[in-house]
């Protein structure tokens, strides 16, 4: 099964933390996707020198699109996601992962409790 990473993982990636090796090898095995938006944050931060190849990089695994808005916002509504601590990008991840059946990794605590709920969360 695929896992869409989030951004506070690869951050800890690019940082060289203790999940590095892991993450490393499911690269190697194709197991990684990621998110538009989760792209987009990384290049909001600091990705140093090879901050260009980083973002083609990450383009080349990006494996998913953006959903509607209406979507996500009857999702927000139905599931009753609001007033959890989620930001649009948690629940467009969290989203992701339920209509393409993959898993989440994330450090982020809110999200990963929610993606717990649905038996999305990677571990």
């Amino acid at each position: 099964m695929k896992v869409l990473v989030d951004t506070s993982v690869w951050i800890d990636f690019f940082r060289g933390k203790p999940d590095e090796q892991a993450l490393t090898d499911m690269l190697r095995e194709d197991r990684v996707i990621t998110h538009p938006w989760v792209i987009l944050e990384l290049e909001l931060g600091h990705l140093g020198s090879r901050r260009r190849q980083i973002v083609i990089d990450l383009w080349q695994i990006c494996g998913v699109g953006i959903s509607d808005h209406h979507e996500i916002q009857t999702f927000i509504n139905e599931e009753g996601l609001y007033g959890k601590g989620l930001s649009l990008v948690d629940v467009e991840l969290l989203y992701t992962c339920l209509i393409r059946d993959c898993l989440l990794w994330t450090n982020d605590k809110a999200l990963k409790k929610q993606a717990s709920k649905y038996g999305k969360i990677f571990q």
